[in-house]
Protein backbone atom coordinates (compact mmCIF):
# COMPACT_ATOMS: atom_id res chain seq x y z
CA UNK A 1 0.00 0.00 0.00
CA UNK A 2 2.81 2.44 -1.06
CA UNK A 3 1.88 5.77 -1.33
CA UNK A 4 3.84 9.06 -3.01
CA UNK A 5 6.52 10.82 -0.31
CA UNK A 6 4.88 13.68 1.35
CA UNK A 7 8.00 16.16 1.30
CA UNK A 8 6.59 18.68 3.50
CA UNK A 9 4.56 18.07 6.28
CA UNK A 10 2.80 19.54 9.11
CA UNK A 11 3.17 17.29 11.85
CA UNK A 12 0.69 16.74 14.82
CA UNK A 13 2.38 18.36 16.95
CA UNK A 14 2.75 21.15 15.04
CA UNK A 15 -1.03 21.26 14.59
CA UNK A 16 -1.50 21.16 18.71
CA UNK A 17 1.11 23.68 19.01
CA UNK A 18 -0.37 26.34 16.55
CA UNK A 19 -3.79 25.55 17.40
CA UNK A 20 -3.62 24.81 21.37
CA UNK A 21 -5.34 21.73 21.18
CA UNK A 22 -4.11 18.16 22.42
CA UNK A 23 -2.55 15.98 19.38
CA UNK A 24 -5.37 13.20 18.56
CA UNK A 25 -4.03 9.59 20.23
CA UNK A 26 -2.72 7.23 17.66
CA UNK A 27 -1.86 3.48 17.89
CA UNK A 28 0.21 2.38 20.11
CA UNK A 29 2.82 0.76 18.13
CA UNK A 30 2.06 1.92 14.35
CA UNK A 31 2.78 5.52 14.70
CA UNK A 32 5.99 7.07 14.01
CA UNK A 33 6.82 10.75 14.29
CA UNK A 34 8.07 12.30 11.13
CA UNK A 35 11.32 13.17 12.84
CA UNK A 36 11.79 9.56 13.70
CA UNK A 37 11.00 8.09 9.65
CA UNK A 38 12.87 11.07 8.39
CA UNK A 39 16.07 10.34 10.35
CA UNK A 40 15.71 6.39 9.81
CA UNK A 41 15.49 6.58 6.20
CA UNK A 42 18.42 9.41 6.27
CA UNK A 43 20.84 6.83 8.22
CA UNK A 44 19.77 3.92 5.95
CA UNK A 45 20.64 5.81 2.31
CA UNK A 46 24.08 6.51 4.38
CA UNK A 47 24.60 3.29 5.63
CA UNK A 48 23.09 1.65 2.54
CA UNK A 49 25.10 3.85 0.14
CA UNK A 50 28.30 2.17 1.84
CA UNK A 51 27.44 -1.43 1.44
CA UNK A 52 25.88 -1.59 5.36
CA UNK A 53 22.71 -3.03 6.04
CA UNK A 54 19.98 -0.81 7.53
CA UNK A 55 18.04 -0.53 10.37
CA UNK A 56 13.94 -0.73 10.55
CA UNK A 57 11.50 0.46 13.02
CA UNK A 58 9.13 -2.06 11.93
CA UNK A 59 8.08 -5.47 10.26
CA UNK A 60 5.02 -6.05 8.39
CA UNK A 61 3.90 -10.22 8.49
CA UNK A 62 1.70 -12.08 6.49
CA UNK A 63 -0.63 -14.90 7.51
CA UNK A 64 -2.40 -17.43 5.89
CA UNK A 65 -4.20 -15.96 2.48
CA UNK A 66 -7.62 -17.26 3.64
CA UNK A 67 -10.36 -14.70 4.60
CA UNK A 68 -13.80 -15.49 5.69
CA UNK A 69 -14.86 -11.80 3.63
CA UNK A 70 -14.76 -11.06 0.24
CA UNK A 71 -13.69 -7.27 0.41
CA UNK A 72 -13.77 -5.00 -2.42
CA UNK A 73 -11.08 -2.91 -2.11
CA UNK A 74 -8.63 -5.60 -0.91
CA UNK A 75 -5.25 -4.98 -1.57
CA UNK A 76 -3.77 -9.00 -1.53
CA UNK A 77 -6.89 -9.89 -3.32
CA UNK A 78 -7.08 -12.77 -0.29
CA UNK A 79 -8.51 -16.33 -0.80
CA UNK A 80 -12.09 -16.53 0.26
CA UNK A 81 -12.89 -19.40 2.62
CA UNK A 82 -15.20 -20.81 5.51
CA UNK A 83 -13.83 -21.18 9.41
CA UNK A 84 -13.87 -25.28 8.82
CA UNK A 85 -11.62 -24.88 5.84
CA UNK A 86 -8.13 -23.22 7.78
CA UNK A 87 -8.20 -26.29 10.84
CA UNK A 88 -4.34 -26.57 9.38
CA UNK A 89 -2.68 -23.69 8.46
CA UNK A 90 0.58 -23.85 6.62
CA UNK A 91 3.45 -23.93 9.67
CA UNK A 92 5.29 -20.79 8.51
CA UNK A 93 6.17 -20.26 12.62
CA UNK A 94 9.96 -21.31 12.29
CA UNK A 95 10.13 -18.11 9.18
CA UNK A 96 8.20 -15.88 11.35
CA UNK A 97 10.54 -16.35 13.92
CA UNK A 98 13.81 -16.21 12.16
CA UNK A 99 12.11 -12.89 10.32
CA UNK A 100 11.61 -11.40 13.73
CA UNK A 101 14.70 -12.27 15.64
CA UNK A 102 16.54 -10.82 12.53
CA UNK A 103 14.67 -8.18 12.71
CA UNK A 104 15.34 -7.18 15.95
CA UNK A 105 18.99 -7.09 15.47
CA UNK A 106 17.62 -4.80 12.75
CA UNK A 107 16.47 -2.17 15.45
CA UNK A 108 12.48 -3.06 15.03
CA UNK A 109 10.32 -2.16 17.94
CA UNK A 110 6.79 -3.38 16.55
CA UNK A 111 5.64 -6.43 14.50
CA UNK A 112 2.62 -6.02 12.88
CA UNK A 113 0.50 -8.42 11.38
CA UNK A 114 -1.87 -6.63 8.51
CA UNK A 115 -3.23 -7.36 4.80
CA UNK A 116 -3.38 -11.15 3.16
CA UNK A 117 -5.95 -12.92 4.49
CA UNK A 118 -7.76 -12.76 8.37
CA UNK A 119 -4.96 -13.36 10.78
CA UNK A 120 -7.95 -15.44 13.55
CA UNK A 121 -7.69 -17.94 10.79
CA UNK A 122 -4.45 -19.06 10.83
CA UNK A 123 -3.55 -21.70 13.68
CA UNK A 124 -0.32 -20.47 14.23
CA UNK A 125 -1.30 -17.12 14.95
CA UNK A 126 -1.34 -17.83 19.15
CA UNK A 127 1.88 -18.89 18.82
CA UNK A 128 3.57 -15.84 16.77
CA UNK A 129 1.81 -13.14 19.46
CA UNK A 130 3.48 -14.94 22.06
CA UNK A 131 6.61 -15.13 20.76
CA UNK A 132 6.98 -11.55 19.45
CA UNK A 133 6.09 -10.39 23.36
CA UNK A 134 8.82 -12.57 24.78
CA UNK A 135 10.88 -11.27 22.68
CA UNK A 136 9.84 -7.34 24.53
CA UNK A 137 8.67 -6.05 20.83
CA UNK A 138 5.07 -4.88 20.22
CA UNK A 139 2.66 -6.47 18.38
CA UNK A 140 -0.27 -5.12 16.21
CA UNK A 141 -2.96 -6.82 14.74
CA UNK A 142 -5.14 -6.09 12.30
CA UNK A 143 -8.52 -8.15 12.17
CA UNK A 144 -11.75 -8.12 10.97
CA UNK A 145 -12.67 -8.70 13.87
CA UNK A 146 -15.84 -11.03 13.06
CA UNK A 147 -14.17 -14.11 14.54
CA UNK A 148 -13.74 -12.07 18.09
CA UNK A 149 -15.90 -13.86 20.13
CA UNK A 150 -15.23 -13.19 24.50
CA UNK A 151 -12.96 -15.62 24.82
CA UNK A 152 -10.75 -14.52 21.89
CA UNK A 153 -11.13 -10.77 23.18
CA UNK A 154 -10.12 -11.64 26.51
CA UNK A 155 -6.83 -13.05 24.62
CA UNK A 156 -6.16 -10.88 22.60
CA UNK A 157 -6.43 -7.61 25.12
CA UNK A 158 -3.18 -9.77 26.93
CA UNK A 159 -1.17 -10.07 24.59
CA UNK A 160 -1.35 -7.66 21.83
CA UNK A 161 0.27 -4.47 22.14
CA UNK A 162 -2.59 -3.11 19.98
CA UNK A 163 -5.65 -4.50 18.03
CA UNK A 164 -7.21 -2.61 14.76
CA UNK A 165 -10.77 -4.13 13.58
CA UNK A 166 -12.61 -2.79 10.89
CA UNK A 167 -15.73 -1.07 11.10
CA UNK A 168 -16.66 0.63 7.61
CA UNK A 169 -20.00 1.93 8.89
CA UNK A 170 -22.49 2.24 11.88
CA UNK A 171 -25.46 1.40 9.19
CA UNK A 172 -24.99 -2.69 7.92
CA UNK A 173 -26.07 -2.23 4.62
CA UNK A 174 -22.98 0.18 3.84
CA UNK A 175 -20.31 -1.88 5.58
CA UNK A 176 -21.73 -5.36 4.07
CA UNK A 177 -21.43 -3.93 0.68
CA UNK A 178 -17.78 -2.69 1.45
CA UNK A 179 -16.52 -6.48 2.98
CA UNK A 180 -18.35 -8.24 0.10
CA UNK A 181 -20.53 -10.47 2.97
CA UNK A 182 -24.36 -9.92 4.06
CA UNK A 183 -24.48 -10.14 7.56
CA UNK A 184 -20.79 -9.39 8.44
CA UNK A 185 -21.83 -5.91 10.24
CA UNK A 186 -23.28 -7.65 12.80
CA UNK A 187 -20.12 -9.79 14.00
CA UNK A 188 -18.07 -7.33 13.03
CA UNK A 189 -19.69 -4.92 15.88
CA UNK A 190 -19.98 -7.75 18.17
CA UNK A 191 -16.12 -8.22 17.99
CA UNK A 192 -15.65 -4.44 18.32
CA UNK A 193 -17.98 -4.60 21.20
CA UNK A 194 -16.20 -7.91 22.89
CA UNK A 195 -12.76 -6.35 23.09
CA UNK A 196 -14.04 -3.44 24.62
CA UNK A 197 -14.96 -5.17 27.62
CA UNK A 198 -12.23 -7.21 27.79
CA UNK A 199 -10.91 -3.71 28.70
CA UNK A 200 -9.40 -2.31 25.87
CA UNK A 201 -9.18 1.51 24.36
CA UNK A 202 -7.28 3.84 22.50
CA UNK A 203 -4.27 4.15 22.06
CA UNK A 204 -4.50 0.19 21.97
CA UNK A 205 -7.81 -0.43 20.18
CA UNK A 206 -8.61 0.99 16.84
CA UNK A 207 -11.07 0.54 13.87
CA UNK A 208 -10.08 0.65 10.65
CA UNK A 209 -11.90 2.35 7.94
CA UNK A 210 -11.45 2.31 4.01
CA UNK A 211 -12.66 5.33 2.46
CA UNK A 212 -14.92 5.33 -0.33
CA UNK A 213 -18.40 5.71 -1.57
CA UNK A 214 -20.64 3.32 0.02
CA UNK A 215 -19.32 4.86 3.46
CA UNK A 216 -18.82 8.36 2.57
CA UNK A 217 -21.78 10.28 4.22
CA UNK A 218 -21.21 7.81 7.40
CA UNK A 219 -17.63 9.01 8.25
CA UNK A 220 -18.67 11.61 10.06
CA UNK A 221 -20.76 9.67 12.38
CA UNK A 222 -17.92 7.03 13.00
CA UNK A 223 -15.39 9.08 13.66
CA UNK A 224 -17.75 10.37 16.96
CA UNK A 225 -19.11 7.58 17.61
CA UNK A 226 -15.28 5.83 17.89
CA UNK A 227 -14.07 9.36 19.79
CA UNK A 228 -17.04 8.62 22.35
CA UNK A 229 -15.79 5.45 22.91
CA UNK A 230 -12.16 6.21 23.36
CA UNK A 231 -11.52 4.27 19.96
CA UNK A 232 -8.77 5.32 17.54
CA UNK A 233 -10.24 6.26 14.22
CA UNK A 234 -7.80 4.99 11.50
CA UNK A 235 -9.32 6.32 8.54
CA UNK A 236 -6.82 5.48 5.51
CA UNK A 237 -6.99 5.98 1.65
CA UNK A 238 -8.62 3.24 -0.33
CA UNK A 239 -5.33 1.32 -2.08
CA UNK A 240 -5.47 1.08 -5.56
CA UNK A 241 -4.06 -2.12 -5.56
CA UNK A 242 -5.20 -5.96 -5.43
CA UNK A 243 -8.41 -5.67 -6.14
CA UNK A 244 -8.80 -1.83 -5.13
CA UNK A 245 -7.49 -1.39 -8.98
CA UNK A 246 -10.29 -3.31 -9.98
CA UNK A 247 -12.90 -0.80 -8.50
CA UNK A 248 -14.79 1.69 -10.55
CA UNK A 249 -16.90 4.89 -9.34
CA UNK A 250 -19.28 2.88 -7.33
CA UNK A 251 -16.47 2.84 -4.87
CA UNK A 252 -13.70 5.07 -5.52
CA UNK A 253 -13.84 8.46 -4.50
CA UNK A 254 -11.50 10.97 -6.06
CA UNK A 255 -8.08 11.91 -4.50
CA UNK A 256 -8.32 15.90 -3.68
CA UNK A 257 -12.65 14.49 -2.42
CA UNK A 258 -10.48 12.11 -0.13
CA UNK A 259 -8.20 15.41 0.96
CA UNK A 260 -11.51 17.35 1.39
CA UNK A 261 -13.15 14.68 3.65
CA UNK A 262 -9.79 14.75 5.91
CA UNK A 263 -10.08 18.86 6.50
CA UNK A 264 -13.92 17.90 7.25
CA UNK A 265 -13.10 15.13 9.88
CA UNK A 266 -10.03 17.23 11.46
CA UNK A 267 -12.80 19.80 11.51
CA UNK A 268 -14.95 17.93 13.57
CA UNK A 269 -12.20 16.91 16.09
CA UNK A 270 -11.11 20.66 16.23
CA UNK A 271 -14.49 21.41 17.62
CA UNK A 272 -16.28 18.80 19.24
CA UNK A 273 -13.49 17.07 20.86
CA UNK A 274 -10.32 19.54 21.38
CA UNK A 275 -8.02 17.32 19.09
CA UNK A 276 -6.43 18.18 16.28
CA UNK A 277 -3.71 16.41 13.78
CA UNK A 278 -1.50 17.10 10.96
CA UNK A 279 -2.82 17.24 7.50
CA UNK A 280 -0.83 17.07 3.94
CA UNK A 281 -2.23 16.54 0.47
CA UNK A 282 -1.99 13.04 -0.24
CA UNK A 283 -2.04 11.68 2.94
CA UNK A 284 -2.78 7.92 3.83
CA UNK A 285 -4.59 8.25 6.56
CA UNK A 286 -5.96 9.88 9.73
CA UNK A 287 -3.13 11.54 11.61
CA UNK A 288 -0.85 9.33 10.05
CA UNK A 289 0.40 12.22 7.28
CA UNK A 290 3.66 12.12 8.89
CA UNK A 291 4.46 8.18 9.39
CA UNK A 292 6.11 7.02 5.97
CA UNK A 293 6.02 3.27 6.65
CA UNK A 294 8.67 3.01 3.19
CA UNK A 295 11.49 5.19 5.44
CA UNK A 296 11.16 2.46 8.37
CA UNK A 297 9.67 -0.82 7.79
CA UNK A 298 9.93 -4.10 5.94
CA UNK A 299 7.68 -6.76 5.04
CA UNK A 300 7.92 -10.64 4.71
CA UNK A 301 4.87 -11.56 2.84
CA UNK A 302 3.36 -15.17 2.77
CA UNK A 303 5.45 -16.35 -0.25
CA UNK A 304 8.46 -15.26 1.47
CA UNK A 305 9.37 -12.29 -0.10
CA UNK A 306 11.16 -9.64 1.64
CA UNK A 307 10.10 -6.35 0.81
CA UNK A 308 10.86 -2.53 1.84
CA UNK A 309 8.03 -0.76 2.84
CA UNK A 310 4.21 -2.45 3.01
CA UNK A 311 3.65 -3.70 -0.57
CA UNK A 312 6.22 -1.51 -2.17
CA UNK A 313 6.49 -4.19 -4.84
CA UNK A 314 10.50 -3.72 -4.36
CA UNK A 315 11.12 -7.39 -4.04
CA UNK A 316 14.60 -7.86 -2.05
CA UNK A 317 14.91 -11.44 -2.20
CA UNK A 318 13.06 -14.30 -1.16
CA UNK A 319 13.58 -16.07 2.55
CA UNK A 320 13.19 -19.64 0.81
CA UNK A 321 15.63 -19.16 -2.03
CA UNK A 322 18.19 -17.45 -0.63
CA UNK A 323 21.06 -19.76 1.15
CA UNK A 324 21.66 -17.68 4.14
CA UNK A 325 17.46 -16.76 4.25
CA UNK A 326 16.37 -13.81 5.82
CA UNK A 327 19.69 -12.54 7.40
CA UNK A 328 21.51 -12.96 4.05
CA UNK A 329 18.45 -10.52 2.57
CA UNK A 330 18.82 -7.65 5.19
CA UNK A 331 22.43 -8.04 5.30
CA UNK A 332 22.51 -6.57 1.32
CA UNK A 333 23.21 -3.37 2.02
CA UNK A 334 24.11 -2.16 -1.80
CA UNK A 335 20.87 -3.57 -2.78
CA UNK A 336 18.79 -1.97 -0.31
CA UNK A 337 20.55 1.31 -1.51
CA UNK A 338 19.44 0.92 -4.19
CA UNK A 339 15.57 2.02 -3.08
CA UNK A 340 16.70 3.90 -0.13
CA UNK A 341 19.17 6.22 -1.80
CA UNK A 342 16.36 7.17 -4.54
CA UNK A 343 13.92 7.68 -1.78
CA UNK A 344 15.78 9.84 0.14
CA UNK A 345 16.37 11.99 -2.52
CA UNK A 346 12.70 11.87 -3.56
CA UNK A 347 11.44 13.24 -0.01
CA UNK A 348 14.18 15.94 -0.21
CA UNK A 349 16.93 14.98 2.30
CA UNK A 350 20.01 17.11 1.55
CA UNK A 351 21.99 14.56 -1.25
CA UNK A 352 25.10 15.74 0.67
CA UNK A 353 24.32 14.02 3.63
CA UNK A 354 23.33 10.66 2.38
CA UNK A 355 26.54 10.31 -0.58
CA UNK A 356 28.79 7.79 0.16
CA UNK A 357 31.33 8.69 3.01
CA UNK A 358 28.97 11.87 3.99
Amino acid sequence: MEHKAIRIVETNAQRAAATGLRQAPTLAGYFFTREVCVENLRQNAKKTANGTPPQFKMLFLETKDACNLRCPPCYPDATFVEKKDCACAMNRIAEWKGAILAGKEAGIETVAVAGRGEPLLDANLWELAQFVRGEGLQFVLFTNGTLVNKEIAKWLAGVCTTVITKLYALEPQAHDTLVGVRGAWKNAREGLMNLLDAGMRGPNLGIDVIIAKPNETELPTLLRFARMLGIVPYFERLAPIGRGAKLNGNFVIQEGRVDEIFATLRGIDEQEFGLTWGFAQGMPALAYAETDKRMAAFHLDVFGNVQPGLESGRIMGNVRLAPGGIVEILENGRKWGQYYVPLAREAGIDEIKIAVGG
